[in-house]
């Protein structure tokens, strides 16, 4: 969804709801593959655009239960995101191209392109970069599957026969 800069009010928010059914979406889901029996989860929200003189702020949340898989089982599971977006947008580059020092502001900005926000391509980025580099089921993500390979903790002679490496215990190399 596209939203031109200049059908916004100055100072007046304007409501943007999410039902999860806009065709817009449909890049988003596309990146995530539901089961064939199961209905596509479908990402829902609020966001509030409010346009000043040289910004446009975005503000809201949303929330969205993808299905992933398992990194470790690779079993199908439910993946949980609710995120906030809190964005402000410069509607004006600075055109004077001459070389310069950017500032660490200058660095994070975003800015509008062409006179138009496009909510799918912020909300695209929100989510994928929410969703965690490893996903773990709930099985998975227990405490004993996060246990440290190595540690200077001793170890419980239960806890040392199930380790890993327990079995090189007894390894002796030739000098």
């Amino acid at each position: 969804m596209r939203i031109n800069i200049h059908e916004l009010e100055y100072n007046e928010p304007k409501d943007v709801v999410i039902h999860g059914d806009e065709d817009w979406l449909d890049t988003i889901y596309s990146h995530f593959h539901s089961p064939k029996k199961l209905q596509t989860p479908r990402l829902s929200g609020r966001l509030t655009l409010v346009r000043q003189d040289l910004f446009v702020s975005v503000s809201g949340d949303y929330s969205y239960h993808p299905y992933s898989l398992c990194f470790r089982c690779n079993a199908l599971f439910v993946q949980t995101l609710q995120e906030c977006i809190e964005l402000t947008l410069l509607t004006k580059a600075e055109t004077n191209f001459a070389e310069k020092d950017l500032t660490q502001e200058e660095l994070e900005s975003l800015y509008v392109r062409n006179d138009e926000i496009d909510l799918e391509a912020l909300i695209n980025e929100s989510v994928q970069l929410s969703l965690p580099m490893s996903p773990k089921c709930s099985k998975c993500s227990d405490v004993a599957f996060n246990t440290p390979v190595y540690s200077s903790v001793d170890l419980s002679e239960q806890e040392k026969s199930d380790h890993p490496f327990s079995a090189l215990e007894g390894l002796r190399l030739p000098k």
